[in-house]
């Protein structure tokens, strides 16, 4: 329908889907097939072309994808990189992996590279960078090589555009100018815009991004005596241009003029550049002491109990700690610091202001010198990821928003700690620079409603007027799939429950020879379980995965998808995106409802908003992610399978009956849980 309708009208219409690889799959799944239907359906009996299509009868729709940038290889800052001489084993196997395949690559999108580990973060030196560069500057773009304007040239005049959630609110951030005009919008997976919404529209400072930022403007020559920070590639830059006019065939007459020219620039900019390496060593070991300051603060607050990782809410009561005070102290001197550091740079644009930049060599691959305007590109990005550093720390230690939460997010063992920052709402920023300024707007999801109503999602999303609809599913959840509920298992939280939950899981694992799906609230919930089921499931020939122990989340799928005597133990990012189809998944446990931690910093701010947090926020957002976690079983028409739900609380508890309400006309069960294992058996056979 959004295809006909851009057709007709002419106006394009973007559909935003939450995660790239669901975006990658519209794009090269879906839309081929709606192209071939379209492209059938104008084939007459005779061979004659015909159409419905009302505007452009004889061709069909334009389909693009975009991303974000740094999904993009950036051939500017990769001819730049391969210059280098790599620091690590991990830029060594990224340089081999991309001499390989940027000769055959027509997109540049990093999704059709293979990244492992530590390899991944090589990449954000060779992608393009959120900053951006203009046209002018950039010769790449000027022969009209660069992967990125290419997406966004085939963005411009498409019918359909698919994009991500995470684009789309970079899009809103930034006032527009991301993408291209559209006034038409389908959000897929709409369930998740408030998570993707806080997450883009707020931010992270961190000892690795401040310290990146500081290393890239200045550092020590490496090994083979090259400068790879900003200032020494500043500086080879004039002194390779002054060489080039010396030895100019003119050079008695303009080229000598230009050479006192360069030179005295080349003098006036080492000046401020050898004041400014001296800031730069201070504020290095300012920021060393203010993230150390946070650690102790972090220690404070630390849970001896929490083995994963810890979210300490920066509260009026934190804030009157007296490491607070020691904190706002060192955080003085790298303000002003970095105030400084950012002035040197503003003075370097300005000394480079009257640069002749049409008359510099701005050759693609040239001779390992970074070009004039490589130096500007860099020169103002570097300005403004100072600003953005500065701004934000400033923002969460000294002058906080009160539309805004703040937190301290930390791994526990041994890891560091970032200052983080939310929206408090973002319900109001989506009505007002996004639902209220389109025309038309539908969000789409299986999980929108919570016992069968809409009003939780209008009111988180911001949604004050439009029209609901909710579909019943294709599929006959009443034979395909039973829900078994143990009356006896002890609730989460007392005594036995976990015991009870590893011996059930064993149990229940041996009677459906693996093939079982467990879903967790918690990795420290994994870890425990892992470890009290997997001997003895083992000693069965059934193999017990862990997320976070035995691979990643793509790792865990395929192996879990290729032997079916297979139990997964998942967190989070498990309870959807993930489609198994077929007898592969034919258990899924749910061992916990999945309610947020009270402490979250985000939830527990946002929860403040409501008379009754528990009942009007807290279980309608649970809701939601249970039914995300139910919908992994049933991916098919001829699937089949069984859901435990081993938390007895939507037995006991008064709220517990809105969470089997929201679920489709399945087949629910409640027994024993020493029943439940030939419950499975009987239903899978």
């Amino acid at each position: 329908p959004a295809i006909l309708f851009s057709l007709r009208t002419g106006e394009r219409v973007v559909v935003s889907t939450n995660t790239i690889n669901l975006q990658d799959q519209l794009f090269t799944k879906d839309l081929p097939v709606l192209h071939k239907v379209l492209d059938d359906g104008r084939q007459t009996a005779d061979g004659q072309q015909t159409s419905s299509v009302v505007g452009r009868p004889s061709s069909t729709f334009k389909a693009a994808l975009l991303k974000g940038k740094s999904n993009y290889l950036c051939l500017r800052r990769w001819y730049s990189f391969r210059k280098s001489s790599p620091s690590s084993i991990e830029q060594l196997r990224v340089m081999v992996k991309l001499m390989i395949w940027v000769p055959e690559t027509a997109t540049g999108d990093r999704n059709e590279l293979l990244l492992l580990n530590q390899e991944n973060g090589v990449w954000s030196h060779v992608c393009v960078s959120e900053e951006g560069c203009p046209l002018y500057e950039c010769q790449i773009k000027q022969k009209g090589l660069c992967f990125f304007d290419r997406a966004r040239r085939k963005a411009r005049i498409a019918d359909v555009l698919v994009v991500n959630h995470s684009l789309l609110l970079a899009d809103l951030a930034m006032g527009g100018g991301v993408l291209p005009e559209y006034d038409h919008l389908v959000i897929d997976e709409a369930h998740n815009l408030e998570d993707e919404a806080t997450d883009a529209l707020g931010f992270t400072v961190d000892r690795a991004m401040v310290m990146k930022l500081l290393t890239e403007l200045s550092a020590p020559t490496n090994s083979l005596g090259v400068a790879d920070d900003f200032l020494g590639k500043l500086h080879g830059a004039l002194t390779s241009e002054m060489s080039r006019l010396k030895t100019a065939d003119n050079m008695k007459s303009h080229a000598a003029t230009k050479m006192t020219s360069t030179r005295n620039l080349t003098v006036a900019v080492d000046e401020v550049s050898s004041g400014l390496r001296t800031v730069i060593d201070r504020a290095k070991g300012s920021a060393g002491e203010l993230f150390t300051t946070l650690n102790t603060l972090v220690e404070v607050y630390n849970d001896e109990q929490n083995i994963y990782d810890l979210r300490q809410r920066i509260t009026d009561d934190v804030r009157r700690h007296p490491t607070w005070g020691q904190l706002e102290l060192v955080w003085d001197n790298l303000g002003l610091q970095l105030t400084e550091i950012e002035k040197g740079l503003a003075r370097i644009t300005t000394l480079m202001g009257d640069v002749d930049w049409n008359s510099m060599p701005r050759s693609i691959d040239g001779d390992g010198v970074a070009s004039y305007s490589d130096i500007a590109l860099e020169l103002r990005n570097n300005i403004t990821r100072l600003h953005d550093v500065r701004s934000n720390a400033n923002a969460a230690i000294i002058n906080p928003d009160d539309g805004a939460v703040y937190w301290l997010e930390a791994r526990a063992k041994g890891g560091d700690v970032a200052l983080r920052c939310a929206p408090l709402h973002v319900g109001q920023l989506l009505d007002d620079h996004l639902f209220s300024q389109k025309k038309s707007v539908i969000l789409t999801s299986a999980t929108l409603s919570t016992d069968n109503d809409f009003s939780y999602i209008r009111e988180r999303l911001g949604l004050r007027t439009g029209v609901d609809l909710q579909l019943s599913s294709p599929f006959d959840y009443a034979q395909s799939a039973l829900v078994y509920v143990p009356t006896d298992m002890p609730e989460p939280g007392m005594a036995g429950y976990q015991r009870e939950l590893e011996q059930t899981l064993i149990d229940l694992c041996k009677a459906s020879q693996g093939r079982a799906l467990v879903l967790f609230t918690s990795h420290s919930a994994v870890r425990t379980t892992y470890r009290a089921i997997q001997r003895p499931l083992e000693d069965s020939g059934i193999m017990v995965l862990g997320h976070n122990i035995d691979g990643s989340r793509r790792q865990l799928l395929e192996r879990f998808k290729s032997n079916p005597r297979t139990v997964l133990l998942g967190t989070s990012s498990f309870w959807e995106g993930i489609d198994v189809v077929g007898d592969a998944l034919s258990v899924l446990v749910i061992a916990k409802l999945p309610f947020s931690v009270p402490t979250d910093p985000v939830f527990a701010a946002r929860s403040e908003g409501f008379e009754d947090p528990f009942l009007q926020y807290s279980v309608p957002q649970a809701i939601l992610k249970f039914k995300q976690g139910f919908g992994r079983l049933i991916r098919s028409k001829s699937d089949r399978g069984v859901v435990a739900v081993l938390d007895r609380r939507v037995l006991s508890k008064r709220y517990g009956q809105a969470f089997l309400d929201s679920l489709p006309d399945c087949t629910i069960k409640n027994g024993l849980t020493a029943n439940l294992p030939d419950a499975v058996a009987d239903w899978l056979r």
